[in-house]
C-alpha cells in the first residue's frame, strides 16, 4: 500500500485574486502535491506565519504601504530559512537584487510564469532552503568544536603553568647552590628549556582565550616611549650575542602618559622585536614609534619594527598572520617557533582599535608596521587639541 505524501503547504500574499487564480491553475497539474492558501494583506500573512509555518511562500513584491521583501525581512528575525518566492510585475535588476539580499530563494515576473518556470522555482527554493539551513548547521557545529578546542587548550594550558613556574622558581634556586661548571651549564639548558617551554605554554593559552572570546583589555596610564625602551633593554642582550644592534626611534609625541594596555604593547612588541632578531643574522633591527593622528581624546599611534634579515616571500606573506604559519618547513626546522606570535600580535592590535601589516622582499629584510589607538589623559584630554606629528628622532 502507497502512502502519500503530505501537500506541500503554500501561502501566497498578492493584493490581485487574478494573480491567484492564474498561480493555482499553474499548480492544478499537481493538485496532490501542492495545498495553496491565498491571502491579501500583509497583517493577515503576518498572523498565518506566526501561527503555523508554511513550507513554501509566494509573495507579492508590490503590496501598497507594505511590500514583500518587509515582510521577508520580519520572518528573517525569527531565525532559520523558509523557502520565499518574491513576485513582481516587472523586470526589475534593483528589485531582484534587493529580494536576494534580503533571502528570497527567488525571484519571478508574474507575467512570464508558466507552469514549468514555476515548478522547477519552487523545487529550486526549497532546495536552496535546505542547503542553507545545512550550511548554518554546520558552522554552528564547527563553532562549538572550535570553543571547546579553545576552553581545552586554555584548561591545559593553564595547569600546565603552575608545575611550569615550580621548575623555574626551583631550578634558580639551584643555581645559587655550590655547582661545579659542568652542573651549571646542565641547569642553565633546563632554565632556558623551561623558559622557552612557558613562552609556547603563554602563546597558547593567549590564543585559545581570544578564540574563545575571553581576553580582555586593560585601561591604565602608561607612556609608550617607556615601554618601548623596556622592550629594547630585555631584548638587547639578544642582538648583542648575535652581533646585531637594536635601535629606537620614538618621537616626542610619545613620551606623554596615554590610556591602554601597556602589557599588550609590549607583547605584540615583544613578538615583533623577537622575530626579526630570529631572523637576522647581519645588521640591525630598527623600533620607530610616533602619533600619527588624533581624533576628540583618542589618538592614533603607529609603530614599525624593521629588520634587515632573510625577509618573506609574496606567498607566505598572504597567510603571515594565520596561526601556525612560518615559511616553509626548512625554516621551521631552522629557527623553531610555532609560528604564534603573529598571529596573536594581530589579534592584540586589532583588539586596541589598529592594523598590522608586512613589507617584505626575500633577502632584503621586513618592515611589520601597526597601528593602535590610546585615550589622551590629563590635561591633554581636556584640550584635545590636535598633535602635530614630528619627525622620528632617535632615542638612545
Amino acid at each position: 500500500m502507497n502512502i502519500e505524501p503530505n501537500p506541500l503547504r503554500i501561502l501566497m500574499l498578492d493584493d490581485d485574486e487574478d494573480d491567484c487564480i492564474v498561480v493555482r491553475s499553474l499548480l492544478a497539474t499537481n493538485a496532490s502535491r501542492y495545498s495553496l492558501d491565498w491571502v491579501t494583506t500583509y497583517a493577515e500573512a503576518l498572523t498565518l506565519i506566526n501561527k503555523a509555518p508554511y513550507d513554501l511562500y509566494l509573495f507579492d513584491y508590490n503590496l501598497g504601504s507594505h511590500n514583500g521583501i518587509q515582510l521577508l525581512t520580519e520572518m528573517n528575525k525569527k531565525g532559520g530559512f523558509t523557502p520565499v518566492i518574491l513576485l513582481t510585475g516587472q523586470e526589475d535588476l534593483e528589485t531582484d537584487l534587493a529580494a536576494m539580499e534580503a533571502g528570497a530563494a527567488d525571484f519571478l515576473v508574474k507575467g512570464q510564469i508558466d507552469e514549468r518556470t514555476l515548478e522547477r522555482s519552487i523545487r529550486y527554493a526549497i532546495q536552496h532552503t535546505k542547503n542553507q539551513t545545512e550550511l548554518r548547521k554546520a558552522k554552528v557545529a564547527a563553532e562549538e568544536a572550535n570553543r571547546a578546542k579553545s576552553a581545552f587548550l586554555a584548561n591545559v594550558s593553564h595547569e600546565i603553568r603552575t608545575p611550569m613556574n615550580g621548575i623555574l622558581g626551583m631550578t634558580s634556586l639551584l643555581l645559587d647552590t655550590e655547582l661545579d661548571d659542568e652542573q651549571k651549564e646542565f641547569v642553565h639548558m633546563v632554565l632556558s628549556s623551561s623558559n622557552s617551554l612557558l613562552m609556547l605554554i603563554d602563546e597558547i593559552l593567549d590564543l585559545s582565550l581570544i578564540e574563545a572570546g575571553k581576553m580582555t583589555l586593560s585601561h591604565l596610564e602608561f607612556a609608550p616611549d617607556e615601554v618601548v625602551l623596556d622592550m629594547a633593554k630585555l631584548l638587547n642582550e639578544r642582538c648583542r650575542k648575535k652581533g646585531l644592534t637594536l635601535e629606537c626611534d620614538i618621537d616626542s609625541s610619545l613620551h606623554d602618559l596615554f590610556l591602554g594596555d601597556p602589557m599588550r604593547l609590549r607583547q605584540v612588541l615583544f613578538n615583533l622585536i623577537s622575530n626579526g632578531i630570529k631572523f637576522t643574522e647581519h645588521g640591525s633591527i630598527r623600533v620607530r614609534g610616533k602619533v600619527s593622528g588624533q581624533f576628540g581624546n583618542r589618538v592614533r599611534a603607529v609603530f614599525e619594527v624593521e629588520d634587515s634579515g632573510i625577509g618573506i616571500s609574496v606567498g607566505t606573506k598572504i597567510n603571515i598572520f594565520q596561526p601556525f604559519v612560518q615559511g616553509d618547513a626548512s625554516m621551521s626546522r631552522k629557527y623553531g617557533g610555532t609560528g604564534l606570535g603573529l598571529a596573536i600580535s594581530k589579534e592584540l592590535v586589532e583588539m586596541m582599535g589598529g592594523e598590522i601589516g608586512v613589507e617584505s622582499e626575500l633577502g632584503k629584510g621586513s618592515i611589520f608596521r601597526f597601528t593602535i589607538y590610546m585615550e589622551l589623559v590629563g590635561e591633554g584630554a581636556a584640550e584635545a587639541a590636535p598633535i602635530a606629528t614630528r619627525p622620528l628622532t632617535a632615542v638612545h
